[in-house]
């Protein structure tokens, strides 16, 4: 990602409920859990979606670059990570603008101020978070805004499809997230666990990608939890820990 040191400054969170946007930036005396912490930087480092990211890649190389992407797919599959990578890759001279889930009446205006103040040169990339979205969502409002800025670049996230009007889905380049496999996650947290010199058996590992069903996220969370626990842990115990941990999903 990039190194620019004005980089929290430059992406625009919008969350529901409050009154107004705020730049963010990772507190740094605050524990950074395994999820941000081995969260992916370049394209290699994402697990499970070889194809998606030989065509996105690809896209970058032979400068064929759409207008609108739609990145689709269940949690902790890597979108947003992607969708991150991709901007970078991109060669914006600022962080992606990122708006969290939800919707409010100044919700498109906060996107227009990031346009804005955008500068001219490089190519700009907005990241839009669609969760829960519904026919009442303002999409019309969304293609005019695309419509409006077609020197920029808009991808947007969702967890199914299906909740995109066709009108706006038929504009976008589309892309998949699949759950990820038990191996997928656990090839992630083996390499995690080495590098942390943490003692846990191999067993444990296989019983937390498994109830993870595919959610990467809740893997390196779950494993980030054990962790602190700072010994080494018996089966039952983790039996006991991941079935608490997964049953208020």
């Amino acid at each position: 990602m990039s190194s620019n040191p004005d980089e929290a400054e430059s992406t625009l969170l919008y969350q529901p409920g409050s009154s107004s946007s705020s730049s963010t930036s990772h507190r740094a005396d605050c524990h950074q859990g395994f999820s941000i912490q081995y969260q992916p930087k370049i394209f290699e480092d994402i697990i499970g979606h070889d194809m998606v990211i030989r065509a996105l890649s690809s896209a970058i190389r032979l400068n064929k670059i759409s207008p609108m992407y739609l990145f689709y797919g269940s949690p902790g599959t890597g979108k947003t990570s992607a969708a991150r990578i991709f901007a970078t890759a991109l060669n914006c001279e600022s962080s992606p603008a990122k708006l969290c889930s939800g919707y409010k009446s100044s919700w498109f205006e906060e996107i227009h101020k990031f346009l804005r103040k955008a500068t001219s040169s490089g190519v700009k990339v907005v990241i839009i978070d669609i969760k829960f979205a519904s026919e009442s969502w303002p999409w019309g409002q969304l293609l005019n805004l695309v419509q409006e800025n077609n020197n920029k670049i808009f991808i947007l996230l969702t967890e199914d499809a299906r909740t995109v009007p066709r009108a706006v889905s038929s504009r976008c380049q589309k892309y998949k997230f699949s759950k990820l496999s038990d191996t997928d996650v656990m090839s992630k947290l083996s390499r995690i666990v080495a590098q942390e010199g943490i003692e846990i058996r191999k067993d444990a590992l296989k019983l937390i990608a498994r109830r993870a069903e595919g959610n990467l996220r809740e893997a390196e969370n779950l494993l980030d939890h054990l962790a602190l626990l700072n010994m080494k842990i018996d089966t039952s115990t983790i039996e006991q820990l991941v079935s608490n941990y997964f049953s208020i999903f």
